[in-house]
């Protein structure tokens, strides 16, 4: 190739629509050949690592590198008897791509493996879990938020990872969050927010309310998926990074995942339900109960919401059954809100 198939590549982000890798490609840098590579990896479903390199026995500058998929090879075996804490990821693939440093200081594709012939390449949504495609650890920013817990002692995060060994969810609070618990854990607020961060994961923030009647933010979490279980463990982990006192009243969705976990973890505190999330649904489905039930339903409504004791409740509902012919045990939204009325 000419000159002009030299590519100049400036990060992995920025070549996302990289092509299958060929003999006699060109590069500026051997590091503009990684990227390329990584970046066609992230498309493919797959990551890499830097493998073998060599040097020049004259000049000792690098003239030749290969770049590997990451289950290539398999782990050496020290010899002792040891206790496996995650599956084995390496298997022997032979996937790779290899550059060559040419005259002009271009680096040229001298060789290129494309089957992964002995493991399933990841899916779209998985690839990014890759450790190659996971640049934001190594960039000086992430550098200096790590470096937090030297400039704050009370500084605290935890970072839980899958059986293969990739993030799945992060946890974190500063020491002033710690300290403004201690004093403001009487009512805490927890919700988790749409994926539209970066890292397609869900912000899930504690928030509390000082004495001014301002939020004050608990601690934090970003997180892999919305299940129990994750819930169940970011809870415990919140709790322990909160010296172990717990709040005395929680406040979220409906999320039933979500309630589960608080009522494990949280077993005697009072959990309530948003006030914003129930006029929102109230909103959605009561015009549905009126045209099935009819104009006066909306006043006993009205009368059963706004009811000043558990017994007034309970009475409404009655009437409110008898009157509109409503099955108790049925699964719609209002039989729900009933059944879900200590909340």
């Amino acid at each position: 190739m000419g000159e002009s198939s030299v590519i100049g590549i400036e990060t992995a982000a920025n070549t996302v629509n990289a092509p299958k890798p060929l003999l006699g490609m060109k590069f500026n840098s051997h590091e503009e050949a990684y990227n390329y590579y990584n970046s066609y990896a992230l498309l493919m479903g797959f990551g890499i690592r830097k493998s073998s390199v060599n040097y020049s026995r004259k000049t000792r500058e690098v003239v030749d590198k290969k770049f590997v998929c990451d289950k290539e090879g398999y782990k050496p075996n020290s010899g002792k008897i040891e206790i496996p804490l995650q599956r084995e990821t390496r298997v022997g693939c032979k996937a790779m791509m290899r550059v060559k440093l040419l005259e002009d200081k271009s680096w040229e594709v001298t060789g290129f493996v494309e089957e992964h012939t002995n493991h399933v390449l990841s899916s779209p949504d998985k690839a990014k879990m890759h450790r190659s495609h996971q640049q934001f650890h190594k960039t000086q920013r992430c550098k200096e938020k790590k470096s937090m817990t030297a400039n704050d002692p009370e500084f605290y995060f935890a970072i839980e990872v899958d059986s293969s060994g990739q993030r799945r969810s992060v946890f974190w609070a500063d020491g002033r969050s710690r300290a403004s618990y201690l004093q403001f854990s009487d009512v805490i607020a927890f919700g988790v927010t749409y994926r539209t961060n970066k890292f397609g994961l869900s912000f899930a923030p504690f928030t509390g309310v000082n004495h001014h009647r301002q939020s004050t933010l608990l601690g934090c979490a970003l997180l892999a998926d919305e299940q129990e279980d994750t819930f169940v463990r970011l809870f415990e982990e919140w709790l322990k990074c909160m010296h172990g006192i717990e709040p005395g009243a929680i406040i979220t969705d409906q999320d039933r995942a979500m309630c589960n976990a608080i009522h494990s973890v949280f077993p005697t505190k009072r959990h309530r339900y948003c006030y914003w999330h129930m006029q929102k649904h109230i909103i959605d489905h009561l015009p549905t109960l009126v045209s099935r039930y009819g104009e006066q339903f909306q006043r006993y409504w009205g009368l059963w919401c706004n009811s000043s004791s558990i017994e007034q409740c309970e009475g409404y509902w009655v009437e409110m059954k008898e009157k509109f012919d409503i099955n108790e045990e049925g699964e719609g939204w209002l039989q729900i809100v009933y059944k879900c009325r200590e909340h």
